[in-house]
């Protein structure tokens, strides 16, 4: 049983990390793009606005990517960590290290998602998936 559970918080540890990477911070990164260009076109027509919703989300979502960046490299820190052989010891190092990363790295994507447009968020969210929501 302590066999399957390493295995199982793994294999959700790597499609985490997968996620991460391959959709949600390219997601996270379009639209910041396009958060930017608006505003560089909103300057250029009009110098003296402030564009203070694009400067904030724009600061926010790089942070949250950094931050997802970062959760990623050290869920992946502790992965190679494991021996796949003394599931006792990878099961404190799971415990321990594996599932508070994991935790830091849906805390910062549900963030991220709060904040990124429909139009770029590449998974359904809590409403569409909890009451069909679109």
């Amino acid at each position: 049983m302590l066999e399957n559970y390493c295995k199982t918080i793994c294999i959700e540890a790597r499609t985490m990390r997968s996620m991460a990477i391959k959709r949600i911070a390219p997601a996270l990164e379009g639209y910041t793009a396009e958060l930017s260009a608006n505003m560089n076109e909103k300057k250029k027509a009009i110098p003296e606005l402030e564009c203070s919703f694009e400067k904030e989300i724009i600061t926010e979502m790089s942070g949250r990517t950094d931050r997802i960046y970062s959760d990623v490299q050290k869920m992946v820190s502790v992965l190679d960590s494991l021996s796949g052989e003394d599931y006792f010891r990878d099961a404190e190092i799971i415990r321990d290290s594996l599932l508070p990363e994991m935790t830091r790295l849906r805390e910062d994507s549900d963030a991220a998602e709060r904040l990124t447009s429909k139009k770029f968020w590449p998974l359904p969210n809590y409403g569409l998936l909890l009451f069909g929501e679109k």
